[in-house]
């Protein structure tokens, strides 16, 4: 079982404020079997069953993060990385703390 506090706090590497709004580094793996957010020591993994063809893999990614922070899908933007599997994601109105401790309710632990 993992320890919430332990894995928010090694999120909070992945994050950083920025008038506003959380801006979140991440690598998209498109094509998985499943769909899920996994965090390795290469940082935070978005595996989806999304292909990266027409921004498929993207909106999976929008609305997985949406979903786990429960908020609108509008306040979350990639700003960097459209078309590559590297991403910076904002999002809006919320601080590190809180995204952090969404995503540790969320993310796996890579094995």
């Amino acid at each position: 079982m993992k320890n919430n506090k332990v894995v928010s706090d090694k999120i909070k590497q992945y994050l950083k404020n920025q008038r506003g709004s959380v801006v979140l580094f991440l690598r998209v793996v498109p094509g998985n079997r499943i769909t899920k957010l996994v965090l390795g020591e290469e940082g935070l993994i978005f595996y989806t069953e999304e292909p990266p063809i027409r921004g498929r893999a993207n909106v999976s990614l929008v609305k997985y993060i949406s979903k786990a922070l429960r908020i609108s899908t509008s306040r979350v933007k990639i700003v960097r990385g459209l078309k590559s599997r590297d991403k910076l994601v904002s999002v809006e109105g919320v601080d590190v703390d809180y995204v952090a401790e969404k995503l540790a309710e969320k993310v796996e632990l890579e094995k």
